[in-house]
């Protein structure tokens, strides 16, 4: 089954929002606040618009999870504050479910990517300068640097970045999942009407059937052509 009008809204809106942010994410190593911020109210007007008040709980449960991890992950150091606003706005349109499953896949994808950028590394240039580039370094002196320039050495040096990373999981999660829901919705209306049909059959007066060559007692008698 195709997805409905709300599903093919949220597949189109979320994978675009995620995969242009993505690819500005890979150009200047930043995504801006007004790409963020629309895409976090335009959450709210989906949610509200297609699914009423029970719609704003979801994205809220979304935005809780899908923010709030992203969050523990800026505040120490591994990814940047456009990434949690990336999270936080795409969380609203997907939901806490679906949102759980773009942090997984999301994960997935930066575990396989980086490990391809590693092993590529490694075979073209080399073990120990491809450790100097994927992970993070430290001053001559052993003294810790600054948040701030941990978090670009630490955005340079990933072999994925969360941007992508959550471009695809978003896409994969709604080109999957919205689907199959539909389908499943699709499944449980006909078993609901099969149902239904099955008790009006029960409860219907059984059907008398009457043979053919049954004498109906109240047909009055033909006369007899012989004694006409």
């Amino acid at each position: 089954m195709y997805p409905d009008v709300a599903g093919w809204v949220l597949i189109v809106c979320a994978s675009a929002f995620t995969l242009v942010a993505a690819v500005i994410d890979y150009r200047i190593q930043k995504i801006p606040n007004y790409l963020t911020l629309p895409a976090f109210f335009l959450g709210w007007v989906y949610q509200f618009a297609f699914y009423g008040f029970s719609g704003l709980l979801n994205g809220l449960a979304g935005f809780a999870i899908g923010f709030g991890m992203y969050f523990i992950l800026w505040l120490i150091g591994s990814g940047g504050g456009g990434d949690a606003k990336l999270a936080g706005a795409v969380s609203v349109w997907l939901g806490f479910n679906r949102t759980i499953g773009m942090i997984i896949a999301s994960t997935v994808f930066v575990v396989l990517g980086t490990g391809f950028v590693m092993l590529w590394g490694m075979l073209t240039k080399g073990v120990y300068k491809t450790k100097n580039q994927m992970l993070p370094g430290s001053d001559t002196s052993g003294k810790s640097k600054k948040r701030l320039e941990m978090l670009k050495i630490n955005r340079g040096r990933m072999g994925m970045s969360f941007g992508l990373s959550v471009a695809l999981g978003t896409v994969l999660v709604t080109a999957y999942d919205v689907p199959r829901q539909t389908y499943k919705q699709h499944q449980a209306q006909l078993a609901k009407q099969r149902k239904l049909e099955e008790a009006a059959k029960k409860s219907a007066p059984p059907k008398v059937v009457v043979p053919k060559d049954a004498v109906n007692l109240n047909a009055e008698p033909k006369p007899n052509e012989k004694n006409t």
